[in-house]
């Protein structure tokens, strides 16, 4: 776990609005003045990719599509960039948060929860529910 960024990413979120912000979405309809270098701005790990200051990520993460076009493989960047895999992965960026807390502040709590507590001990078997969210929503 890379806890210096995965806290960079957990200050950086709260800035974001949450009319900017979908944990569905690595991508969002948005104006071309608001895309990263690499394309991307929505949720957690799009916005954050912002954060990584290699000028070269789209030669070190692009990928050609079946048509061709450039793409950016944000999960492979993601994984990288926090060294997260798996369960404490899916705690911090899942798209399954959606229907509980889609907020950046809520992004934000979890991933400092994750770096304070580690993950729930029943997270395996009880996730994306409202009583989870109450594990990490006073986290400062």
């Amino acid at each position: 776990m890379n806890k210096e960024n995965l806290l960079r990413m957990a200050e950086f979120i709260v800035t974001i609005p949450e009319t900017n912000f979908d944990i569905r979405f690595w991508d969002k309809d948005i104006s071309d003045e608001e895309r990263n270098e690499c394309g991307s701005i929505c949720c957690v790990v799009g916005h954050c990719v912002s954060l990584d200051t290699r000028t070269n990520l789209l030669e070190i993460y692009g990928d050609k599509d079946i048509d061709g076009q450039t793409i950016f493989d944000h999960r492979q960047w993601s994984y990288d960039f926090t060294n997260l895999h798996g369960y404490e992965w899916d705690w911090c960026f899942s798209a399954n948060w959606y229907s509980v807390d889609n907020t950046p502040i809520g992004a934000s709590k979890r991933i400092k929860y994750l770096l304070k507590d580690g993950l729930p001990s029943h997270w395996g078997r009880d996730r994306y529910t409202p009583d989870i969210v109450k594990l990490y929503q006073n986290m400062e």
